[in-house]
């Protein structure tokens, strides 16, 4: 499993708590030159521990799950002391150039929806990062764990994989399988692989003097 370059295979999937975890890893990664995932997606990302978004507040009562203070009392647990504003602690802070493309989806009645907009709207899209949001009207934080019972669950799902799945093929080269001294070039298809023989310049020299 390659890094994010040449030759990347890995992709990362992340749920909320796991984003800013997540998110550490890989800027910490790219300051020390380690490879990178060719993607990431992540669900209702829990990404700034301050916290400062007006959703917060403002989504506090749509919100089936969380309260403000429990958004306060799990930052307490996971920073303790620690400085909340440094960009390891809040991604969204943090400059973001260089890491891989990145598909942000949330609910809108979550109180972690304004922690998806800047990790992707604010500083992702300012620091030239290939990002899409996607948005889910009236759903709640990590919605996509209603899979099989609710479409919208499993169409985001849908479109994470094909987003995952259209990054991979693009960070990989087509593979080439040699036979003796004839290679054969695997190409993709609707179908499952296709060989296709390499074009050969022939080398009679009848043949090269009629041309």
């Amino acid at each position: 499993m390659g890094g994010h370059g040449p030759g990347r295979a890995a992709a990362a999937c992340r749920p909320w708590a796991a984003t800013g975890c997540a998110c550490t890893g890989d800027l910490a990664a790219r300051e020390a030159g380690l490879p990178q995932p060719a993607a990431v997606v992540t669900f209702s990302p829990w990404a700034d521990l301050t916290p400062t978004g007006e959703s917060v507040r403002s989504k506090e009562d749509a919100d089936p799950i969380f309260t403000e203070a429990d958004v306060r009392a799990y930052a307490d647990l996971y920073a303790a002391s620690a400085d909340r504003t440094h960009p390891l602690a809040s991604p969204p802070l943090a400059d973001l150039t260089g890491p891989p493309p990145l598909l942000v989806q949330v609910g809108a009645n979550e109180m972690l929806l304004d922690d998806a907009v800047r990790l992707a709207g604010g500083r992702a899209g300012a620091d030239d990062v290939d990002v899409t949001l996607e948005t889910g009207p009236g759903l709640p934080h990590v919605f996509q764990l209603n899979h099989g019972r609710l479409d919208e669950a499993d169409a985001a799902l849908d479109r994470a994989a094909r987003f995952l799945t259209t990054q991979l093929k693009a960070s990989l080269p087509a593979p080439i399988v040699r036979l003796g001294a004839c290679p054969l070039i695997l190409r993709r298809r609707r179908h499952p692989w296709r060989a296709e023989p390499a074009r050969r310049r022939s080398v009679d020299p009848d043949v090269d003097g009629a041309e």
